[in-house]
């Protein structure tokens, strides 16, 4: 099931069911009710049985969100459930995961890749409204752009290059929060 590839995997069906506009409204929410945390983001644990793990997470400065939700998900009592056959992660962050950090650390896209990697029987879909950085925009995001410019940010690093495993997808949200539709590329 957890085979990797050197391309993102994305599912093909726009429709496809899943809780990121429910939790793009409550990470607004929470995002304004955090005093300014430029980055709010959700992570839920579902397995065949429903919902086992939630949490939130602001962003302020140091460690960035899906960091701390990848550690608290991993460290948490519901930590055995990312192995079962049919678990299923969603997170939900406003801007896309980071390809590379300024003060050392592992970006974010690594760490969810790496995520997906030790979990392959979890499916792991992400979610997020905007691209981050300020090379991409909402009308230049390409899912391959992110890919490459990781793979340079590790090239530099010492690091190994990426490769996405296929239990890992990535989905833009709908600013309207009216769809959920999957990042298509040219890859």
């Amino acid at each position: 099931m957890g085979g990797a590839s050197s391309t993102p995997n994305n599912d093909e069906d726009p429709d496809l069911p899943c809780p990121f506009i429910e939790m793009r409204a409550e990470a607004r929410i929470n995002h304004l009710a955090g005093r300014g945390a430029p980055q709010v983001a959700m992570l839920i644990l579902d397995d065949t049985n429903g919902q086992v793990w939630n949490s939130t997470c602001r962003f302020y400065g140091g460690n960035h969100t899906e960091a701390e939700l990848i550690s608290e998900v991993e460290n948490s009592s519901s930590a055995s459930v990312l192995d079962r056959g049919g678990s299923h992660v969603y997170l939900y962050t406003e801007n896309s995961p980071c390809v590379s950090r300024r003060n050392c650390g592992t970006p974010c896209m690594q760490l969810l890749i790496d995520f997906a990697g030790r979990h392959p029987n979890c499916t792991v879909d992400v979610g997020f409204q905007r691209p981050y950085g300020s090379r991409f925009t909402n009308d230049t995001f390409r899912m391959s752009n992110f890919i490459d410019q990781l793979k340079i940010y590790n090239h530099t690093n010492g690091l190994p290059e990426p490769k996405i495993p296929s239990n890992l997808h990535f989905h833009r949200v709908n600013v309207t929060g009216e769809n959920t539709y999957p990042v298509h590329d040219d890859l």
